[in-house]
């Protein structure tokens, strides 16, 4: 069994990483992607069609290529929680975050005794189904999967001070979309209230010495948060990078065939 994080090992030397929001469920799709040289994948159950089963699958697919399957789960589920991490998740990224005590509650559910409360079971894939292997040489400590939430409301963000203070939490992702609609602007996620508020928010993390992360659009957007020290990139997901590839070509097709037949109507 695999038992590396490779995004942590990553993370912990310094060394940005690039992914890409997964909503597809199959392995075939992750595969593919974590052969083009993702760092990581996260599988998104919040917005995805990403069932229990379907995890179990992805998350050995990425692995297989050295790509980190983080998985975004729907919401503050514990019980959801525990069965991505048994199966062997490399992280948690947890949405609809609202105030310091729902992070504290994140922590309960993805860390063990004494710093949480998950549920401890040996026979499980991240442990390799077997109870006497030494814990550092499983996934079963607290020491292996990145524990993140994701900052998208100006409720999170008015108690972030007091949410960077907790030791347990490893990764804070800017979630701009939702940020945007929270805010009234209804996806203006260039807006200048919104490059504001992300600035600051990076800063922040920064300073706390927890890992960050955002999506960006393209190259421009890759150097800019780059150059402000952000940890984690996510290019973008699946299905867009599926339909504009497919979508730029048929346009390409389109457009010769148009030129070519009024070229013959010319002759």
């Amino acid at each position: 069994m695999i038992h590396k994080n490779f995004i942590r090992e990553k993370l912990m030397v310094g060394s940005p990483v690039i992914g890409i929001w997964s909503i597809m469920n199959t392995p075939l799709t992750i595969d593919i992607a974590a052969h083009a040289g993702l760092d990581f994948q996260i599988l998104d159950m919040e917005h995805g069609v990403y069932d229990l089963p379907s995890l179990d699958n992805c998350i050995r697919a990425a692995e297989s290529v050295q790509c980190s399957p983080l998985i975004r789960v729907p919401g503050l589920d514990p019980t959801i929680i525990q069965n991505c991490l048994d199966m062997g998740a490399h992280g948690i990224i947890v949405p609809r975050i609202k105030n310091f005590h729902d992070v504290t509650y994140v922590i309960q559910a993805t860390k063990f005794n004494p710093i949480g409360s998950r549920g401890f079971n040996p026979f499980t894939r991240a442990s390799g189904y077997h109870p006497t292997l030494p814990l550092d040489t499983t996934k079963l400590n607290n020491t292996f999967g990145l524990t993140s939430i994701i900052l998208e409301n100006q409720s999170a963000l008015s108690a972030l001070d007091d949410i960077l203070t907790l030791p347990a939490l490893e990764m804070l992702y800017i979630g701009v979309y939702d940020l945007s609609f929270d805010l009234g602007l209804h996806g203006q996620i260039d807006h200048p209230e919104i490059t504001k508020i992300i600035t600051t928010t990076i800063s922040k993390i920064r300073k706390a010495n927890k890992f960050s992360g955002i999506m960006v659009k393209n190259q421009e957007e890759m150097e800019k948060y780059l150059s402000l020290n952000v940890n984690m990139l996510v290019y973008g997901v699946d299905t867009h990078l599926y339909y504009s590839t497919i979508k730029r070509n048929v346009d390409a097709f389109r457009k010769i065939t148009q030129v070519t037949a009024e070229f013959r109507l010319n002759e």
